[in-house]
Parts: C-alpha cells; sequence; structure tokens
C-alpha cells in the first residue's frame, strides 16, 4: 500500500472505475475554431518558456482532462496546458 494523502488515495482509486463516455452535443460553437491537418505548420506553433531563468518549455503541458462532479450531474473533456 502506498503511503498517500487521503486525496491521493481517491484519486488513485478513480483510475479503476468504470471510464465516463462523452457526450456529444448536436451543436458545438468552439468547433468554427478548429483547423485542420494541413491548415497548419507544427513547428511553428509557439512554445512559451516557463520562466526565462529555467529555459524549461512547456511543451509537454497539453493534456486532456475528464472531470466528473463525486454525483456525477456534470462532466467535462477539455484539451489545456496546464502547468
Amino acid at each position: 500500500m502506498l503511503d498517500c494523502h487521503p486525496k491521493q488515495t481517491e484519486m488513485l482509486s478513480a483510475s479503476h472505475e468504470e471510464l465516463i463516455t462523452p457526450e456529444s452535443c448536436p451543436s458545438r460553437p468552439i468547433e468554427k475554431n478548429k483547423l485542420f491537418v494541413d491548415e497548419f505548420e507544427l513547428t511553428t506553433v509557439s512554445i512559451p518558456m516557463a520562466l526565462p531563468v529555467d529555459c524549461r518549455e512547456c511543451s509537454k503541458t497539453y493534456g486532456m482532462h475528464i472531470l466528473q462532479t463525486p454525483d456525477k450531474s456534470w462532466k467535462n473533456w477539455l484539451i489545456a496546458r496546464t502547468m
């Protein structure tokens, strides 16, 4: 057994639960802001530096986050950059 904070234990145990199925929305205003693979060059995407003194790139800070309230009344899927 890992020696974890109770919240960490709760989060780790959630990794064994049933996956949350995404819900499709009939109209998605955000889709007007999408680009397809032939519409941009990946090497031109700007990557900010975390701090000028450490020069570490933030390219690995993008991720998919799937969130759900404990009572399962609300869920959200998002792709975001977090640090």
